[in-house]
């Protein structure tokens, strides 16, 4: 279980790696505000500024590594949940093989979003090839960018 909770803090620092840290005097009162009114038991914050008027923030809820965003007035846009392998929905995998085949997955998220959808965020990679890649619930690929190639 401590190795899962490292694994997930690594995975966790990795999504937010790119944004600004932020101490709790830099977020906006409203910000902190609706992150506490929906998720009243998590820990471990790290708040970052991840866009001009977006703030997220890293946390830990029931054990999970979560990424929660919110715009400057406080209203929430989306929640990313890291999942296991073991996790995947079935449509997701048969996604990922039908367009990315070979491609092993490095990193997976699940994305609750407003309006009350599921998406999936996944970092693939094969050899030296690399995509970030969003998914519908059902398996469709709704965004594909070819990534940074590690020497």
């Amino acid at each position: 279980m401590k190795n899962t909770l490292i694994i997930l803090s690594f995975i966790l620092l990795y999504h937010i790696a790119d944004a600004q840290t932020l101490t709790m005097d830099k977020v906006p009162r409203d910000v902190a505000h609706a992150f506490r009114a929906k998720y009243p038991a998590a820990q471990q914050e790290t708040w970052q500024r991840a866009g001009e008027n977006i703030f997220q923030v890293g946390f830990f809820n029931a054990k999970k590594a979560q990424i929660a965003r919110f715009d400057n007035t406080g209203k929430w846009l989306a929640t990313e949940t890291d999942i296991t392998n073991g996790q995947i929905p079935r449509p997701i995998n048969q996604g990922i093989m039908k367009n990315f085949p070979g491609f092993d997955i490095q990193i997976i998220s699940q994305v609750e979003n407003p309006d009350g959808s599921l998406t999936y965020e996944a970092v693939l990679f094969k050899g030296r090839e690399n995509y970030d890649a969003t998914f519908s619930a059902k398996g469709e690929v709704l965004k594909k960018e070819a990534g940074q190639v590690n020497e």
